[in-house]
């Protein structure tokens, strides 16, 4: 997708140049990459699934920075940061992270202005200065990606939030401290590292986190995505596993001095060669049966398996390094899946979602989008993160919904083009509305009751199952503003 490139101002360069010495910075660099205007990004968030109520025209810089690397010292890394064509913003601009998935080849990253980094375009479009780390050994970082290593994703996250505050004042655009962390796949798992970083680190000062919105992410590492490992099962795309080991091998040097050790031989010749930042994930699927035995080794597959209780393997080790439940979030934590998801299996959220609950957190919640598949989750899931974040996001000091006290209404509630009926209703209602929409469900508390993705007019929605009382109907159309219903249970 091409856009008009717009160089940086030597004005502004200059302006950089002159910060004093003694000042922390972060930012290496910047390089304004384009502009796009609020009617095209308004085109590309159709594309997007139409859940995100695009207010701005945006402009994005593609930014180098300093973070810590995986084996000591620091590390040059690169990013995306967009920021809303905002003016007159006093009370200053919220900062969103959205976090990529799986990529392998080096230059498949938001820096580089690729396909995915128009979903940030689309969040920044809302009125939030939205930022895209490409990761550690990725885009301009050195070395091979630590895969699915949630201390790196999260360091890079937070130094990439510190460089986009660095530009920010060389563009006197104003931020408030606030944050929103969201991200798809490997994305997800970064997401909610990052809250974790924060919040077990005392970093919330510096980051205020509003709330979390992972997506279809293996929070749980060694276990529920480890199955197919364990279990030899055939696992849909097995270039995941060769990433991971080699991944995990960069992070902690303690699985091999070759990836040959683990392959079987008729392999050594392929497959380290796509491991070289110049090879798609296709490209090592494709090279790989996707039965695991018949890949990696019997002495290390075997020598694995037989450690699953003990732990005693240094792989075993490694995942557990990187499972993410073992705290207790105190911003919300809103998880999105998708039962149908054959790459990153559904129940990483619920594992977490229960182990966040057993250890005490009072705002987390798992939410099924419907019965897709990996790529298939993708929209519903971001039109959950697009509610969620309206009903946390302020802009310029203005709430983009209210709230009540209860839960959230909309400003102009009494306009509202929709209606349920019946209502009071006893054993289901339907929603009257010109468009397809998105409904949620949420009692008087505001915890979560229920989700449904792509309601039509007229299609009753069961409630016999809920309590009598108060409810909260959040409809989210496909072309317009979301909305905020009551609903008595009887």
């Amino acid at each position: 997708m091409n856009f008009l490139f717009k160089f940086t101002p030597a004005a502004v360069v200059a302006t950089l140049l002159s910060f004093n010495c003694t000042q922390a910075q972060t930012l290496i660099d910047h390089q304004q990459l384009g502009s796009t205007s609020k009617q095209v990004l308004e085109a590309q968030a159709f594309f997007a699934g139409g859940a995100f109520d695009i207010k701005y025209g945006i402009d994005f810089y593609k930014i180098t920075y300093e973070t810590p690397g995986v084996n000591g010292g620091v590390d040059t890394a690169s990013g995306m940061v967009v920021f809303p064509t905002v003016t007159n913003c006093d009370d200053g601009l919220t900062m969103a992270a959205y976090e990529h998935g799986t990529v392998l080849r080096k230059s498949n990253v938001p820096s580089r202005d690729n396909g995915e980094a128009t979903l940030g375009k689309v969040m920044a479009g809302i009125g939030m200065v939205t930022v895209m780390p490409d990761y550690l050994g990725l885009g301009d970082a050195p070395g091979f990606h630590p895969y699915v290593h949630a201390e790196s994703q999260a360091t890079a996250t937070l130094d990439a939030f510190r460089a986009a505050r660095d530009l920010a004042d060389v563009l006197n655009v104003n931020l408030n401290g606030d944050v929103l962390l969201t991200g798809y796949s490997q994305g997800g798992h970064a997401a909610l590292a990052t809250h974790k970083y924060v919040e077990t680190n005392n970093l919330t000062a510096e980051f205020a986190i509003l709330g979390s919105a992972p997506c279809s992410g293996p929070y749980d590492m060694s276990g529920v995505q480890t199955e197919p490992i364990v279990q030899g099962a055939a696992y849909d795309t097995p270039g995941y596993v060769i990433y991971l080991l080699n991944g995990y091998n960069t992070a902690y040097g303690n699985l091999y001095d070759s990836v040959q050790e683990v392959l079987q031989p008729q392999f050594h010749a392929t497959v380290p060669p796509l491991l070289d930042g110049n090879s798609s994930l296709d490209d090592l699927n494709n090279a790989l049966p996707q039965e695991i035995d018949s890949f990696l080794t019997a002495d290390f597959l075997t020598n694995f398996r037989a450690a699953q209780q003990s732990g005693n393997h240094p792989m075993w080790q490694n995942l557990a390094d990187n499972d993410l439940y073992d705290w207790v979030p105190d911003a919300g934590v809103r998880m999105f899946y998708c039962t149908q998801d054959e790459q990153v299996f559904y129940q990483n959220s619920l594992v977490a979602r229960d182990a966040f609950r057993q250890n005490g957190a009072a705002d987390v919640s798992a939410i099924n989008r419907g019965a897709q598949n990996h790529g298939g989750c993708l929209v519903p899931a971001l039109s959950g993160v697009a509610a969620y974040f309206d009903s946390l996001l302020v802009i310029c000091g203005e709430p983009v919904i209210e709230d009540t006290g209860v839960f959230v209404q909309n400003r102009k509630a009494g306009e509202s083009s929709m209606t349920l009926y019946p209502n009071p209703a006893q054993t289901y209602f339907q929603l009257k509305t010109d468009q397809t929409a998105d409904v949620e469900i949420f009692d008087a508390a505001g915890r979560h009751m229920l989700s449904l993705f792509r309601v039509s007019a007229g299609r009753q929605i069961a409630v016999n199952t809920l309590a009598e009382g108060t409810y909260f109907v959040r409809v989210t159309p496909r072309d317009s503003a979301p909305e905020v219903l009551k609903l008595i249970k009887r």
